[in-house]
């Protein structure tokens, strides 16, 4: 009867062992518990051997024996089954970190590569303008002589300025298009020469 009563009240506690692991676990906790169940072990080996010697002291020396050799082995069955359930549980952490982990590398590129392709559309976009800007101020150049053969002097002066101007200020604009470009460029660059990371494997 009494080896029973142990039976059932070990194989309760390791369902509620069970129960209790079923989700992911820290390390320490997962520690801790390794450490309970280790205890757990060495307590029943101290028990059984101490009940062998007073088996030993019995008349009926097999069925004493052959009574705490199964109770050894429910409390060491049920102690399996609590570690089994432990390391699912850190299985199971260890692979949610994993996949955390995953996300996060995936969303941090896929906002880069937005970010990229937003500065590349601006510059492109940059690229246009000038080039618009440029083709405005090669047709007034062209217009230019027609208009300064009739004109005074004072007149030819003032439309040269301008052009310097206008040819200073293209040529600025020429030179901040090329250093985006170089910019870009380099961006791309570093973002294609990076090798993605591959996602963890399944269990």
């Amino acid at each position: 009867m009494k080896k029973w009563i142990v039976s059932f009240l070990l194989v309760v506690f390791a369902l509620c062992a069970q129960a209790q692991l079923a989700v992911p676990i820290s390390d320490t906790q997962a520690q801790a518990e390794q450490k309970r169940i280790h205890r757990e072990r060495e307590k029943l080996e101290v028990q059984t051997s101490a009940q062998e010697v007073v088996c030993y002291q019995r008349f009926a020396v097999n069925d004493c024996l052959r009574e705490l050799r199964v109770r050894k082995r429910v409390g060491m069955d049920a102690l399996r089954q609590q570690e089994i359930v432990l390391n699912d549980a850190k299985r199971k952490t260890r692979d949610m970190e994993r996949s955390e982990q995953a996300q996060d590398k995936n969303s941090a590129a896929a906002l880069k590569q937005a970010q990229d392709r937003k500065e590349s559309a601006q510059i492109q976009h940059k690229e246009r303008l000038d080039r618009a800007q440029q083709k405005k101020f090669e047709a007034t150049q062209r217009d230019m002589p027609a208009q300064t053969d009739q004109g005074p002097e004072a007149g030819q002066a003032s439309l040269k300025g301008e052009r310097a101007q206008a040819q200073q200020a293209f040529d600025e604009k020429q030179r901040l298009a090329q250093e985006r470009k170089a910019q870009r460029d380099k961006s791309l660059t570093e973002t294609s020469s990076k090798p993605a990371n591959p996602l963890p494997a399944r269990p």
